[in-house]
């Protein structure tokens, strides 16, 4: 506004020079107040303010009579003469000025990455500087107890939670508002998963049930159960199959009882089979399942047990979709944590409690391995940090990770066991990043087992449960650790672009689909969001501390479907009409969007998108099947690829192998000798007759 008015006075001729002179006072004014002119970016991200004469030539097209044109349509609430001819609604104002440059980096970001599932080229990548420009957003605190889950949908509307206190959350990522609540677990939440469509939310829990909800309304549509009959065990995982074939569409699941669940479920319906097909993926009956995983086309399931072994399925055996085992891989020495392919299928990433992760890749019937070892890391190395300044009340660039203070830059102490706790892939398959339980965090090259990069201390001794990898740009990954630090890393030189200090001990995160934003959830019980956008459109969600609904914690009643409705109104819990958002001592916040906020947010992937999408994953799925029925004229779609019980690495071990252990027994009373037991002659005592 202050551009179109001196631009209008500037162009005027009458009276001679008058209204000139006053436009150019106008002009110094605004260069040298900050605040009255926008800011721009640099090629480096660095910030600027503009001139005048910028705007001006940025803005060829707006004339001399734009001002009278605009307050003229405003007078007159002609609302389409109020979209200027530089794209700009001046009638569509807030009580605070617009932070257009985010919007501005998000689009050109959307713009150059295209699809999700592509990863940035060379040419298309923006500068580092701009794309690790995160800064904190709000804080979204709607659970009383520590939260273990979160997720983004694939719209990047809603933030999905699922915490200790045995709801699921969704949350507005545009405002920081709660949405909705999904009640109807009896115990903790342990996972949540999305279909590829789009429509459906999978939370597992502890109560030994996987929830099955619509996600737009929050109706229940399926309560899958283990275990019908008897003492209920927990369910650790829950995970959508992403095949574009319907019968090779399962919800997957695994359980304390040692095995994996595939329940069919139906994309028009919305609706899941109550009998699933079991998978038992244990070589021995003490295992446990610890992690699983879908390929990128549904065709191919893998499992991973406490014993360190994997069993690899094949869902393309027959045309009934039924797993039938292909492979059996002795893959580590302890538990196996987590269970990874990479986004084409080829290769197959697995971390374990040994120290130790393994990219598995089969090739002719034939499984090759490449081992990483971060159990003994190297001394510490200085981590180089951006160079643009951070900004107020944002992380910013952190400084290198020096040495702590001396009980804590010491190598981890001798009675710590090393111990990997996540792994990931960067979105281009081109590197493997790691991180362990003594706060280091490293990337390497899967193919060759190059190491790339290795920091340690970078979380201090701190646990890091939380590596995030971007999802379009193979450049930036995320960490998090029990330090309440979280790190937005460079992947190709190991150099921290941001820090934030979020004050907790950090679970789980996730990022959006398209990279604009990230979420990390913590002990409190509560999310933070970072991203591109512009932090005053969280201005009213800042003012609430703690969010809730009146109805998330009142007492439930179960039906024999497991059904859950409220006890007073005998109403289904979904169908409870929502209060006015209020803290967890009850009392409500003056600052309100109304009851039913959020709730018409679309829930569907771009339909034209989707087919694109789906078209692309049953070609590939096709293709395989081709190709596993022409396998040995057609006989190794019974049999599958050699099994195999153990490979041989394809690198030696970075450290002297361990002594045998102990072999194990079935149960312990093998292990104790008979007691004595001593008889006392008691024929001479009397009676008792009391």
């Amino acid at each position: 506004l202050n551009f179109l008015i001196a631009h209008y006075l500037s162009r005027q001729q009458q009276p001679a020079g008058a209204l000139r002179d006053t436009a150019a006072q106008l002009r110094r004014l605004m260069e040298q107040t900050p605040g009255m002119l926008p800011q721009r970016l640099d090629w480096q991200g660095r910030r600027h303010v503009s001139s005048y004469d910028e705007l001006a030539r940025g803005h060829p097209h707006v004339g001399a009579d734009e001002l009278l044109r605009v307050m003229q349509a405003r007078v007159e609430g002609n609302s389409a003469e109020l979209v200027t001819a530089g794209g700009t609604a001046l009638g569509r104002t807030r009580r605070k000025p617009r932070d257009t440059m985010g919007d501005a980096l998000t689009t050109r970001l959307r713009r150059r990455h295209g699809h999700p599932a592509q990863a940035a080229s060379r040419a298309q990548a923006l500068p580092l500087a701009v794309v690790g420009m995160y800064r904190r957003l709000v804080r979204c605190h709607g659970h009383k107890y520590p939260t273990f889950c979160a997720l983004f949908d694939r719209t990047g509307r809603r933030m999905i939670t699922g915490s200790d206190d045995y709801l699921v959350k969704i949350w507005c990522t545009r405002t920081g508002y709660l949405v909705n609540t999904f009640k109807g677990h009896q115990d903790v939440v342990t996972d949540i998963a999305l279909n590829t469509e789009n429509t459906l939310l999978a939370s597992a829990s502890a109560d030994g049930t996987v929830r099955v909800w619509n996600l737009k309304t929050g109706e229940p549509r399926a309560v899958l159960v283990a275990h019908a009959q008897g003492r209920s065990k927990g369910i650790i995982g829950v995970k959508f199959s992403p095949a574009a074939r319907a019968e090779l569409r399962f919800i997957a699941t695994a359980c304390d009882d040692g095995l994996c669940r595939l329940y069919r479920w139906d994309r028009e319906r919305l609706a899941a089979a109550a009998e699933p097909l079991v998978v038992d993926g244990r070589p021995q009956a003490r295992d446990a399942v610890s992690a699983f995983a879908f390929n990128h086309t549904g065709s191919r399931f893998a499992v991973a047990t406490t014993g360190g072994s994997i069993s690899m399925y094949s869902l393309i055996a027959d045309s009934a979709g039924t797993p039938q085992l292909i492979a059996r891989i002795t893959a580590h020495e302890e538990s196996i944590t987590t269970l990874v392919f990479s986004d084409d299928g080829a290769m197959l990433l697995s971390g374990s409690t040994d120290g130790t992760a393994k990219v598995w890749t089969c090739a002719g019937g034939r499984w090759d391995v490449v081992t990483f070892d971060i159990k003994e890391p190297p001394p510490l190395v200085e981590v180089p940090a951006a160079a643009d300044e951070p900004q107020p009340g944002e992380g910013g660039p952190a400084a290198p990770v020096e040495a702590p203070a001396a009980d804590a830059a010491s190598p981890a102490p001798a009675t710590k066991r090393v111990e990997t706790n996540q792994v990931a892939w960067a979105c281009d398959g081109t590197r493997v990043l790691i991180s362990n339980n003594v706060g280091t965090v490293a990337a390497f090259d899967p193919r060759t087992g190059r190491e790339c990069w290795r920091r340690r201390g970078a979380h201090g001794a701190a646990e890091v449960y939380v590596l995030l990898a971007h999802p379009r740009d193979a450049r930036v990954a995320v960490s998090g650790g029990y330090d309440g630090r979280a790190l937005a890393w460079d992947v190709a030189r190991g150099a921290v672009l941001r820090e934030f200090r979020v004050g907790e001990q950090l679970f789980d995160g996730s990022f959006s689909e398209d990279g604009r934003q990230f979420a990390l959830t913590g002990e409190s019980g509560a999310a933070t969001l970072f991203g591109l956008g512009a932090p005053w459109a969280y201005a009213d969600a800042a003012q609430m501390p703690e969010q809730m609904f009146d109805s998330d914690y009142t007492a439930t009643i179960m039906d024999e479907n497991r059904f859950v409705a409220d006890q007073q109104t005998q109403v289904p819990a979904y169908l409870v009409p929502h209060s006015l958002l209020m803290d967890f001592d009850g009392h409500v916040y003056r600052t309100q969007r109304g009851p039913r906020f959020g709730m018409a947010i679309e829930i569907g992937v771009d339909a034209a998108r989707f087919r694109r999408e789906d078209a692309a994953r049953r070609a590939e799925l096709d293709a395989e099947i081709g190709s596993e029925l022409a396998r040995d004229g057609g006989r190794a779609a019974a049999q599958g690829p050699r099994l195999l019980e153990a490979v041989r690495p394809a690198r030696p071990r970075r450290r002297a192998p361990r002594a045998q252990p102990v072999q194990r027994t079935e149960t312990i009373e093998e292990l104790l000798p008979p007691l004595p037991i001593p008889i006392v002659d008691d024929s001479s005592d009397e009676e008792y007759n009391g």
